[in-house]
């Protein structure tokens, strides 16, 4: 009688091996690693940085004459036509970027407005009261929503929340935890990782977190132990199937 037990034990404590029947599965917690506490929960608008991507308009007369200005027909080494139809310009490694009629302009480190606002000035020497419409569009996030395809996610806005990101995702899929999700920020060998429990409306003070561009969201499938069994075993099984099948028939025919 001991013996069945003791083996159904040993086999079920195997069978909660992750790293053995989900070895699919990425970005695991480990169980001694740091829970941040991360305190932005609505941080101000990200500064500009090297491979950004932004649109830019430029109109006359304080956006009267709703003609933009620029001739942005052509293409140039840093000009890029966007999904939406406009023009890129793709901010270089050193900071810089090409625009029409001004040509390279230090650009890093500025925030959305403050950047809108030195455009405006340096286009007031060529245009009449120039009014600047700019948009940063090449900021993403990884989501991993456990079950179903991952997702780069481009952030529409520059504060864009946790719940606003899981909602454009397509919220959280059937087979996933909405009490395990994981915002993990920051350098990528070392990275800050927020836990979040998104299962009651007492984690709805962790929903406004705003989510920043490189992080990665993870939420934690469940464990279907019983049909990963199966389909782990079923090659075993199938042999072992095979093996007594030719037994019993080489041992019919010896008789």
């Amino acid at each position: 009688m001991k013996r069945p037990f003791l083996f159904l034990l040993l086999l079920f404590v195997v069978l909660q091996s992750c790293k053995l029947f989900y070895p699919n599965r990425l970005l695991r917690s480990d169980k001694d690693y740091y829970y941040y506490e991360l305190g932005e929960k609505m941080i101000g608008e990200q500064t500009i940085e090297p491979t950004d991507r932004f649109t830019l308009q430029v109109y006359a007369r304080k956006g009267y004459d709703l003609v933009d200005v620029l001739n942005q027909g052509g293409g140039g080494g840093q000009r890029q036509r966007s999904g939406g139809g406009g023009i890129s310009y793709r901010v270089e490694k050193d900071g810089f970027a090409e625009l029409p009629v001004l040509g390279r302009v230090k650009v890093d480190g500025l925030k959305k407005l403050e950047l809108e606002e030195l455009l405006e000035k340096k286009y007031a020497k060529h245009f009449n009261d120039p009014y600047i419409i700019l948009e940063i569009i090449n900021r993403k996030v990884l989501f991993f929503p456990g079950e179903g395809d991952a997702q780069v996610i481009e952030l529409p806005e520059e504060k864009t929340t946790l719940l606003e990101l899981i909602a454009i995702a397509g919220g959280i899929p059937k087979g996933s935890k909405s009490h395990k999700i994981r915002l993990l920020r920051g350098d990528y060998a070392n990275p800050k990782i927020k836990q979040v429990d998104l299962s009651k409306i007492s984690g709805m003070k962790d929903a406004s977190i705003i989510v920043k561009d490189n992080d990665i969201v993870v939420v934690e499938p469940t464990s279907e132990v019983i049909p990963s069994v199966l389909q782990e075993l079923n090659p075993i099984l199938s042999l072992i199937s095979t093996l007594t099948t030719f037994y019993v028939l080489i041992t019919n025919l010896g008789n």
